[in-house]
């Protein structure tokens, strides 16, 4: 199935899952910019938060329809059990859920959607695939980018953001909750116009950024 077919086989989200770690002593680190952004969502809609499925559980409204907002409590490495279970009992399809998550990958300020594909070797995605049966799903990757050695990836991205990120991270945060009400008001193609091509924080587009891995 191309990316376009699965695009509209897919504009109904049924389910956002923000990806994280539990605990105040990993709240305002790199892995969990996921929770970030969906605390931010909270925010902005302001729906009531329930404790189920191993997970912290919301909904609102959007397209006409009741999209639940999850943040799994089940730390990363596990993320996949919460979302499928989630899944089962609201009758959720794969392809009914957006997951979003922190990805080095891409520098810091830029957000990336699209649907499907691997798990960049991102724990909580691999979990995640692995209780689907497939990674034919949402993705929503917030830039967080790379230490200088790929020895001390483990240590950066459970590491809080610097004093100096902090300015940037709260207008990444504020992008990607935007973006995620866009992606389920709106559809994948709408988002993925609006936010692929866009640094946050830089007035200027990237040429050819997009094609870093995709």
């Amino acid at each position: 199935m191309s990316e376009e077919d699965s695009l509209e086989a897919s504009v109904d989200v049924k389910l956002v899952v923000g990806l994280g770690n539990p605990g105040n002593e990993y709240a305002r680190t790199r892995h969990n910019i996921g929770f970030m952004a969906i605390d931010r969502l909270l925010e902005m809609q302001a729906p009531k938060v329930r404790r189920k499925c191993n997970s912290d559980v919301a909904e609102f409204q959007a397209g006409g329809r009741i999209v639940l907002l999850q943040k799994p409590l089940t730390y990363m490495n596990s993320s996949g059990d919460a979302v499928k279970k989630l899944c089962r009992r609201n009758k959720i399809k794969p392809s009914e859920v957006l997951v979003v998550y922190d990805d080095l990958d891409l520098k810091p300020g830029r957000l990336r959607i699209r649907f499907g594909g691997g798990s960049g070797g991102h724990n909580g995605i691999k979990s995640i695939t692995a209780r689907f049966g497939s990674g034919e799903y949402g993705r929503l990757r917030i830039g967080i980018g790379r230490p200088g050695s790929a020895a001390d990836v483990a240590d950066y991205v459970l590491q809080n953001f610097s004093e100096n990120e902090e300015e940037l991270l709260e207008k990444v945060v504020d992008e990607s909750a935007k973006a995620l009400l866009m992606l389920c008001d709106q559809g994948y193609k709408a988002a993925m116009n609006t936010y692929n091509g866009i640094t946050v924080g830089c007035s200027v587009k990237p040429s050819q950024e997009l094609k870093e891995n995709d």
